[in-house]
């Protein structure tokens, strides 16, 4: 039998599709296989998805909680900046200078009983008059200054000289006797 090129070119064009065939069907026995794997994985990832869904919740849960407290602190710290304020006031009040205190009049304090209105009703024309007085002053006394040292103590002076003079020292006199060198 005698082969012809028309032949041969189909033989070679049948062994090209029973080869891409077989690569097809390997593909495709490997793609299964794949597809099964992947299906066997499918389960597990779906308990871990449901397992991250409900540890998600339980983590907005506790941020929703805690937020809730962060509000309660914030709170309780501006009640706090208020009292200090209010504290600091008061002190200021009460220990201050006086040109820093205030003249109005704190909550449960006492009054004198002095209405404004009826110092206001008082007329001066109404007011009675009160004799002058004079204030006599006593001459003051001039002190006596220190006491004299008694008669009968003894008294000493003594001269005092530095041991090395230099040769042009001079010596300074002055009350009593005293001498002292330079």
């Amino acid at each position: 039998m005698l082969i012809t090129p028309q032949h041969q070119e189909l033989q070679n064009k049948y062994e090209q599709l029973l080869f891409k065939s077989m690569q097809f069907d390997a593909i495709l026995k490997q793609k299964d296989e794949i597809i099964q794997q992947l299906q066997s994985q499918i389960n597990p990832l779906k308990n871990l998805v449901e397992q991250l869904l409900a540890e998600v919740k339980l983590l907005r849960e506790q941020n929703a909680a805690l937020l809730e407290l962060i509000k309660e602190k914030d709170k309780r710290i501006q009640k706090l900046e208020l009292v200090e304020h209010q504290y600091h006031q008061l002190t200021k009040l009460v220990y201050g200078r006086s040109s820093e205190k205030t003249s109005t009049a704190l909550p449960g304090q006492l009054s004198l009983g002095i209405d404004a209105e009826l110092v206001e009703a008082c007329n001066i024309n109404d007011g009675q008059k009160i004799e002058s007085y004079t204030k006599i002053k006593s001459e003051k006394k001039k002190h006596p200054g220190r006491n004299e040292i008694p008669a009968h103590l003894e008294r000493k002076y003594i001269d005092i000289h530095p041991e090395n003079l230099p040769a042009d020292a001079r010596t300074l006199r002055y009350n009593r006797n005293r001498t002292i060198g330079i």
